[in-house]
C-alpha cells in the first residue's frame, strides 16, 4: 500500500488510516487472497465510523475530538 495526499487535513486522514491498516491488517492488500473475507467486519466498521465521523461534522461544524486530536503513535 502506498498511501498518498496533498494538504494539511488530507495528509492527517491519510496518516490515521494507515495507522489503522497496520494496527489491524498488517498485511493488507485487498488482493491478497482470502484476505477481503476474513476482514469484512473491519471493513465494516471502518465505514460505519466514517458515516457517523461525517454526520457528526455536519451537525456540530468540527471534527469529532477523536478525529481532531489523535495523534501519530
Amino acid at each position: 500500500m502506498v498511501p498518498a495526499c496533498a494538504g494539511d487535513v488530507p495528509t492527517l486522514e491519510t496518516l490515521a488510516a494507515a495507522a489503522i491498516l497496520r494496527e489491524h491488517l498488517p498485511r493488507l492488500i485487498d488482493r491478497v487472497p482470502g484476505l477481503g473475507a476474513t476482514q469484512a467486519q473491519l471493513r465494516q466498521q471502518m465505514a460505519d465510523e466514517r458515516l457517523r465521523d461525517r454526520a457528526h461534522t455536519r451537525e456540530r461544524g468540527e471534527d469529532a475530538p477523536e478525529i481532531r486530536e489523535w495523534t501519530w503513535a
